[in-house]
Order: C-alpha cells, then structure tokens, then sequence
C-alpha cells in the first residue's frame, strides 16, 4: 500500500505548510474506511442508520452526512482502488476507482398452486424481485490532515473513469536493425542453442539455469516453449552476440499462447554459449 501511496503522492502541492501527513500510508487507511462506509449501503434501515453514523465519524465539523429513507433496494461496493491523488488549496483529493453493484429490489406476485387438503387450488403469494446493474466511477474524497488525523472536509462526489489509453506512441523497436547479422552458419547454431535454452527456461527452474545464466531465472514448469520468431543474431565483441527474437509460449493446461521479446547478450565460456544478460525487449542494446 506505501509503494502505491508514494507513487501518487510523488508530488505535493508546494503550497501546503506541511506535506507529511499526506505522505503517510495512514491517508489511505483512512480514505479506504470512507470508502467501504461510503459505497455499501444496506437495505435494511437499521443498517443504513448504522452506515449514517459510522460515516459521519469521518466527517469533519459542519459536514453532515446524506441521510437516507427506503431507497428500493441497495448498493454493494465490488472493488476499490486508489486511482490518484490530487490537491486542492489545503487538502488532498483521494480518487478511487470503485466497481459497484446497484441491486433494484421490486415486490411482485404470483400464482403458486397450493395443497388444501385432497385438492389444490391457485393462491397469489408475495415475492422479491432484484435486478442488478453494475457501474464503475471515480469517487473523489476530500481529505485534510489535522492534528495526527484526518477528516473528509467536503462532500464525496462522483466523476467518470478517464479513459488513459493514448495515441501516436510507437512500439519499441530493434535499435541494431541496420547492422549484418552473423553468417549463417553461426547464426543457425546460435538459434539451435536459443531452443534449447528456452525449453529449459519454460519448464525449468532457476537452479537449472545456473549454468547457462549470469542471473539465472526461469518459468519454473508453469508455460511450455513453442517456437522463436524474427530471430535476429549480431556479432558482438570477439566471441558475443546480441540476439533479438520474440518468443512464443503456452499455456500448460490449455492452448492459450502469447509472444514475448528478449534481448539476450551471449558469450562463449569453454566452447558454450553463455548468457550474460536478458531483457524483456527487442529495444535493448
């Protein structure tokens, strides 16, 4: 959770006498309890005036929380979690991504058939119908560090989910794109070595690779190699190369595969390639 606060909070607004308090994990303890608090909301009235109380524990002096009759059903909060955080005059606003259910609860009837002694006959009974409709909102909580404590300073409001996919970005791409490869001949040895190597790298472990890695890590049996594409094999050095290839694995219970890319740094130690260092890239160099 500090990792996650420290992130978001990486920069504080220059104008606050003290940052401090906005740095502790303890404003995210706090705001995840307003949250919970915020977006379950019981059916049951007793339970709702529960909720109006506990809620209003939270909220600064002057602040009152909504209070609430029969809403014809309930809310049930799915999921949380800490979107951002930015500050306004001297307070910070916690953003959370909350998934959430809104349960509709309708009183219908019906008709049943009922034993009445020897015969049956058709009775109207009462039910509960509920119809549910999921939805996903940014919930801004407002928030003001005060004395070792913290208090929501003004109401919690609702914004949608920014949608933060971009455009214009390019892919990474193979910055040795220009230069020769090794001949042929060294070139296909050296892709009859990457099979095996990633055939040991998906179905064993770190201590199987001690010896073909300067920092050994593995799959550990959990996906199997399929197959290498657009392998491309650079001469490095006296007895180096630098690979670039993408690599496909699967799943070990179904057929699901994906590609990853690997810039891979080989050397030869007593005639063997050896590899000195692995990227998750085809942009490395």
């Amino acid at each position: 959770m500090g990792n996650r606060l420290e992130n978001v909070l990486s920069v504080v607004n220059p104008h606050f006498p003290d940052a401090t308090p906005y740095r502790s994990p303890k404003i995210e303890i706090f705001a995840d309890q307003v949250v919970d608090e915020y977006m379950n909301i019981p059916r049951d009235s007793e339970q709702r005036k529960a909720r109006e109380e506990a809620l209003q524990g939270f909220y600064a002096e002057g602040l009152t929380v909504d209070s609430m009759g029969d809403v014809g059903g309930y809310r049930q909060l799915n999921h949380k979690t800490l979107y951002d955080v930015h500050f306004d005059d001297d307070k910070a606003i916690l953003q959370y991504r909350v998934d959430y259910d809104n349960v509709a609860v309708q009183q219908k009837e019906r008709e049943v058939e009922k034993k009445k002694g020897k015969k049956k006959e058709k009775v109207k009974e009462k039910y509960e119908e509920e119809k549910k409709n999921s939805r996903s909102m940014l919930l801004n909580v407002p928030v003001k560090a005060s004395n070792d404590g913290y208090a929501v300073v003004s109401n919690l409001y609702f914004t949608p989910v920014p949608d933060v996919k971009t455009k214009g970005v390019q892919s990474e791409t193979n910055p040795l794109a220009e230069q020769s490869e090794a001949p042929m001949e060294q070139k296909q040895q050296v892709e009859n070595w990457l099979k095996d190597f990633f055939k040991k790298y998906a179905d064993g472990t770190t201590d199987d690779l001690t010896y073909m890695m300067e920092k050994p890590q593995a799959l550990n049996g959990q996906r199997s190699f399929v197959g290498l594409e657009n392998t491309k094999i650079y001469p490095s050095g006296k007895n180096g190369f630098v690979v670039k290839t993408n690599v496909k694995f699967q799943e070990k219970d179904v057929a699901i595969e994906n590609t990853e890319s690997f810039t891979i740094h080989l050397t030869k130690r007593d005639g063997k390639y050896f590899v000195e260092k692995m990227e998750n890239t085809l942009g490395g160099k």
